[in-house]
């Protein structure tokens, strides 16, 4: 055992000059000092997490892009990353620094951001490809950052913008990134499959046989066989390993890029592999029904030895660029008093938004929802002088029917037929936005004022439409108990679309019901000005609307 002078010395020379420099014993910092500080933060840490539940319609839209899609299904970890990376950079800090009161402003505004990404709608659509600009990610990310600033201040915040950033990456693969990489990597990976297959004597004939080699033993190449999710983890994987070794950026974008690559380069050759076990399979039969398992096999040993190849890559350049953090300085212990009223603040904003949110979740669930056939029985059998003639449904590819459709006629009024339709489906929809997605455009689009039944006010928002054969006036509005209105901007050249909710709902958990309304009406003849067709049909809705209850289809059919 050393003297105690020696085990000074020696803690010294393992910590290094820097830490005794700086005015404290390393190994006193961790037991009287980081100890209570790491409570404390993992208290935090916890109040913070169990407070993103104010941004549930946020969370429920990240859930079913996870849960649906494979390829994205990386971005659930990133929380929890950014969380424990934050956690680590705080703990560099030895857990102080003054907060700062602006943090629940920035709060505030990702909950309100979190409203109005569930009822409102703002997308571009470029070059056939639609970009939707109210991003969950942006959310969280701006949740992030009220938190860190509000316990940890502005000296956190800089240290810790990096894990922070992944929190926009809770969608980690772009929309485009299917059309632009994914097929064509598909198409790559089942190519360079056949042509292994031609180079090592085997001889599959047929158009089909590009994606499968036989009929019963045989390796199909689908999708998922493309590397993109192997090359996008390893990606990550090179990224946030190389930020937590103190890589300079230029070393992060090497080693990140490369990483990519490999993960693709690594699934040719596992296809490769596959192929040789396929040879082999149609000789030694007693293998072939192993198929799944050694496909697991050899999959998982490649990502182990490119995990691994990561590894010592980051090792190699940390040694080269000597990477490795100076000691952060001194920052002054923050009161605990001062935490905890920062904690106190917290939790009541949350609360604020958490009740109303909490309410209408549960009044939803005891909430039977109208069926199709409910809401086809609600349609007005007679508005005003139009009388229903026809219903019908459309739905997904799923088929789940989203909206219900009636046709309404009037023998007294010159090209008198209206379409009303109910959307039943979730969110907040649009078939102008629809129809953008699919890279139909409008002519042009405005807005019109009306007043339904019992003086309900009503704002529409017009698009007219013109294949060169047929004409269409689609208007469309959202509606509640107390009226119905929308805002919706569209530049019929860049594909913009956007539409607000009620204000009102921002404050408070949308607890009443909802229902999107569509009126349409379409020409065969198109020798009339479009400005006289959108009179007619304007001053034609005005009438049709008059005479339309609104108010009870909501209470029936909304949601």
């Amino acid at each position: 055992m050393l003297p105690v002078e020696d085990e000074v010395d020696e803690v010294a020379s393992i910590a290094g000059p820097q830490d005794l420099h700086n005015g404290h014993h390393p190994m006193q910092a961790v037991t009287l000092r980081e100890e209570p500080g790491l409570l404390r933060a993992v208290g935090i840490a916890l109040l913070t997490a169990a407070g993103s539940a104010a941004l549930f319609p946020m969370w429920q839209n990240a859930w079913t892009l996870w849960s649906e899609d494979p390829l994205r299904s990386i971005g659930a970890i990133f929380p929890i990353i950014a969380l424990l990376l934050v956690l680590w950079r705080w703990r560099r800090l030895q857990f102080r620094g003054r907060g700062s009161y602006w943090g629940l402003l920035l709060i505030a505004l990702s909950i309100l951001g979190a409203r109005v990404f569930d009822a409102a709608t703002f997308n571009v659509t470029l070059g056939g490809q639609r970009w939707g600009l109210l991003h969950p990610g942006m959310v969280l990310f701006c949740y992030g950052i009220g938190c860190t600033l509000l316990f940890g201040g502005v000296p956190l915040l800089r240290r810790a913008i990096f894990p922070l950033c992944l929190l926009l990456l809770i969608n980690p693969v772009p929309r485009f990134f299917n059309t632009v990489v994914d097929l064509p990597l598909q198409q790559l990976g089942a190519g360079t499959a056949r042509a292994f297959s031609h180079l090592i004597g085997l001889r599959p004939t047929g158009e089909q046989l590009k994606m499968m080699f036989a009929p019963d033993f045989g390796m199909m190449i689908v999708p998922g066989c493309n590397g993109v999710r192997g090359s996008i983890t390893l990606g990550y994987l090179a990224l946030i390993f190389g930020y937590t070794r103190g890589l300079s950026a230029k070393a992060l974008a090497v080693l990140t890029t490369g990483a990519f690559l490999m993960g693709y380069v690594l699934n040719l050759i596992r296809l490769c592999t596959l192929v040789i076990y396929y040879k082999v399979g149609l000789s030694w039969i007693a293998i072939q029904k192993y198929g799944v398992e050694i496909d697991y096999v050899i999959g998982c040993t490649i990502f182990l030895f490119a995990t691994l190849g990561i590894g010592l890559a980051v090792r190699f350049y940390q040694l080269r660029e000597g990477s490795g953090e100076q000691a952060p300085p001194a920052l002054p212990a923050s009161p605990a008093t001062g935490f905890a009223l920062r904690a106190l603040c917290f939790a009541a904003l949350i609360l604020v938004f958490l009740i109303p949110q909490a309410r209408a979740i549960n009044a939803a669930r005891h909430t039977v929802e109208p069926t199709a056939a409910d809401v086809l029985a609600a349609l007005p059998k007679q508005v005003g002088r139009y009388t229903l003639t026809r219903t019908w449904t459309e739905g997904d590819t799923a088929r789940k029917v989203n909206i219900v459709l009636g046709e309404y006629r009037a023998d007294d009024v010159k090209d008198g037929r209206f379409t009303l339709g109910l959307w039943i489906g979730g969110g907040n929809h649009f078939v102008a936005n629809s129809k953008l997605y699919r890279d139909v455009h409008p002519q042009w689009t405005g807005a019109f004022e009306a007043t339904a039944a019992s003086s309900l006010p009503v704002r529409f928002i017009g698009s007219f439409y013109d294949d060169g054969v047929n004409r269409s006036y689609d208007a469309e509005t959202a509606c509640i108990a107390s009226g119905c209105r929308e805002n919706l901007v569209m530049d019929p050249k860049t594909g913009i679309v956007f539409s607000s909710p009620d204000l009102a709902e921002l404050a408070v958990a949308r607890s009443t019901r909802r229902l999107p309304i569509l009126l349409r009406r379409e020409w065969t003849d198109a020798t009339v000005p479009q400005t006289a067709q959108r009179a007619e049909f304007e001053a034609d809705a005005r009438d049709f609307v008059a005479h339309l209850q609104i108010q009870p289809l909501v209470q029936s059919v909304g949601h």
